[in-house]
């Protein structure tokens, strides 16, 4: 038979290229003292050379820019120094130290995917302002919501942690 894909509006999202004042709204929102990438770059950089107005703030800008134009990253903002840390069972966890710029970048495209799509109710996991407390909340309103008007109730929790721990 015949694929047949189901009716889904899509959204909205702005790729327009990001005017200097939205760069400086990511910056000036990294927080400092966060240990940097591998080209030792932290945000109290950026925000010094914002403040200043300096050339190497407009240079920033322009490399941020060429990324919505190109939709290219430069390779350099692209690499990550990875650190392992040992957990109790002796494995190792490894983090990814990414470069402020990417991070900026990123920043950028996520508050713009946020602010155009609606997102299911039930997802809390990455969501500002839902956290463990609001998941369990809403899981025993529904429990207690079903009880009262005789509903059978299938819930399915997922936890992904393991899974992404255990990817290359």
């Amino acid at each position: 038979g015949e694929l047949v894909l189901p009716d889904i509006l899509p959204f909205t999202i702005s790729d327009e290229v990001p005017e200097e004042a939205e760069v400086a709204e990511h910056v000036m929102h990294l927080k400092n003292r966060k240990v940097a990438g591998p080209s030792r770059m932290r945000a109290e950089h950026l925000k010094v050379w914002y403040e200043n107005g300096s050339q190497s703030w407009l240079d920033f800008v322009r490399v941020v820019q060429e990324c919505f134009t190109t939709g290219e990253i430069p390779k350099a903002m692209c690499f990550s120094t990875l650190v392992l840390i040992p957990k109790a069972d002796g494995s190792l966890w490894g983090i990814g130290l990414l470069e402020v710029a990417w991070k900026v970048v990123s920043g950028i495209v996520q508050q713009r995917l946020q602010a155009s799509i609606e997102f299911e109710d039930s997802l809390h996991g990455f969501r500002p302002k839902r956290s463990v407390r609001t998941a369990m909340l809403v899981h025993k309103l529904i429990m207690e919501q079903s009880l009262h008007r005789v509903w059978m109730l299938f819930q399915v929790f997922l936890d992904l942690k393991k899974a992404y721990n255990t990817l290359d």
